[in-house]
């Protein structure tokens, strides 16, 4: 166990809040497990252990999961949505994407502004973000102007479902922008948690670029394992204590 982790042993509630917000950049390590620790710290990230006693993850879409990451229980705390902006610029984005260059920043809403705020403040950029009408992302509060260079930040992405839907948000305001690209021509987005199906995956058109990358499955309720198993299909956060006694992290 990582001395970070040690700190909050037996802290609940407003204590464990408080030492939350004492974290600095100095205390968290470098690498995917140190960022996964913070997540563990929250109370914030769950794949289940295997147990079919233990509930696995009742998603929005009516699938059902075996992992589940709450980015806006760690995003909530600013000190570290500014330590992982400031990691996810100077140890993802910098290293892949030589000479990037943007003017704007723009995130989906709800749970990715904390995070695409962050690395705009972190960067010294613009932050826009589209909203979610009729179940779809658009551009609805602000303007775009044109030869606008645009780097796209998500929280959190699996199918990437809303990351297209964000692109053609702003290519529906203005078709004569620019998107931060890499060395083939790919359109680069940066997010706190990658969660395909599959790894390693590479998309068409997109160059995800994650602090944190794991495996997680999903199933129709017909084909799920872990029901054939005997574990209960559960919405994750009105059951949430529920879900950390069977966590593997």
């Amino acid at each position: 166990m990582s001395s970070l982790l040690k700190r909050f042993e037996g802290l609940e509630g407003i204590k464990r809040e408080r030492e939350i917000r004492r974290i600095t950049g100095v205390d968290v390590g470098y690498g995917q497990q140190d960022y996964i620790n913070l997540f563990k710290i929250c109370n914030a990230i769950w794949m289940h252990n295997g147990n079919p006693q233990g509930p696995h993850a009742l998603l929005t879409s009516g699938r059902h999961s075996n992992g589940y990451a709450d980015c806006s229980q760690i995003l909530k705390f600013t000190n570290l949505r500014d330590i992982l902006a400031e990691r996810m610029v100077e140890e993802i984005l910098l290293p892949n994407i030589a000479g990037v260059k943007a003017d704007y920043i723009v995130s989906s809403s709800m749970a990715a502004i904390p995070f695409g705020d962050g690395i705009a403040s972190y960067l010294g950029l613009t932050f826009l973000y589209t909203e979610k009408i009729d179940g779809v992302q658009k551009m609805k509060r602000f303007e775009v102007p044109s030869k606008a260079r645009i780097l796209q930040v998500e929280e959190l992405i699996t199918t990437m479902g809303t990351t297209r839907q964000v692109t053609n948000a702003i290519l529906e305001k203005n078709k004569n922008v620019e998107f931060v690209r890499d060395q083939n021509g790919k359109i680069v987005v940066l997010t706190l948690v990658h969660r395909p199906e599959k790894l390693p995956i590479e998309y068409p058109d997109y160059r995800v670029l994650p602090l944190i990358e794991l495996e997680i499955h999903n199933w129709t309720p017909e084909e799920c394992p872990l029901c054939k198993a005997g574990s209960r299909a559960l919405k994750p956060k009105p059951n949430w204590k529920e879900f950390l006694r069977y966590n593997k992290f």
